[in-house]
């Protein structure tokens, strides 16, 4: 397993109302588990901890908090994120950490001087990149892609359309290094905004206790989990789209 990771920041800032402070706690591809913040004892109330995946405020976000109220002091918080299941569309998962692929950047936004001491735990993950090509008539295009092989944890994926696909498409993730079965996640009809970078967890449902007794959830994403086990490796299938060279890109982060 991947060595769990600690980053401790002391962001100081002008004394101008409004001014901020950013920070690079980390570069390539991990999951961010936890979090703790330490305000200064005069922090306005409208502080704001913005967490960006890459090196700037242009990345996708995956974590906000506005307030001054510290947190995790004592005991720090878990971040928990939106997740797909397995199965279908559903996006209603829960899955401990966040997963960011290319690092983790933090703009702090206050309105009096610091400082303000944050602190992260996060996972450094490998991550893997696939560009999907496509054949077929407009609609109907389908084309996969090898993107991981050998045993695994599999955390999540950022994919990326082709700014001139449909928005609407049919992906299927498969633990195999063929078209075969096993089926590990179905995205049906799976709609994201054409050349936007979209970041996505992954869970699954269903697990067991120490008794061998069956812990299932709900698709309201009561019960939350790791990522999905690979046996084989991940290939990606996509079907329902237009031919394109680049039709899907896919980043996977994986632990081993």
């Amino acid at each position: 397993m991947a060595n769990i990771k600690f980053r401790q920041k002391s962001l100081g800032i002008s004394a101008e109302p409004g001014a901020g402070a950013t920070y690079q706690f980390a570069t390539g591809a991990g999951i961010l588990l936890a979090l703790t913040a330490d305000f200064h004892a005069s922090a306005d109330a409208g502080t704001v901890i913005d967490i960006h995946d890459g090196f700037g405020t242009g990345g996708p976000k995956i974590y906000t908090q506005t307030g001054a109220t510290d947190l995790g002091t004592t005991v720090p918080v878990i971040i928990q994120g939106d997740a797909d299941l397995v199965a279908g569309t559903a996006t209603a998962g829960v899955s401990t950490g966040v997963i960011f692929t290319r690092g983790l950047f933090v703009n702090v936004t206050l309105d009096v001087t610091g400082p303000q001491v944050l602190s992260l735990w996060y996972k450094p993950l490998v991550k893997k990149s696939v560009n999907v090509t496509t054949t077929g008539a407009a609609g109907a295009g389908a084309g996969q892609a090898q993107i991981w092989q050998g045993p695994g944890l599999w955390h999540g994926y950022a994919i990326t359309l082709n700014p001139l696909s449909p928005s609407t498409f049919d992906l299927v993730f498969r633990d195999a290094i063929t078209d075969a079965a096993p089926t590990v996640m179905t995205k049906t009809n799976y709609a994201t905004t054409p050349g936007t970078y979209t970041l996505r967890d992954v869970v699954t449902t269903t697990g067991e206790d120490e008794a061998g007794t069956a812990v299932t959830t709900a698709a309201t994403g009561a019960y939350n989990n790791h990522g999905i086990y690979l046996r084989t490796g991940l290939r990606a299938v996509v079907a329902q789209s237009d031919a394109f060279d680049n039709a899907v890109t896919i980043d996977a982060v994986f632990e081993v």
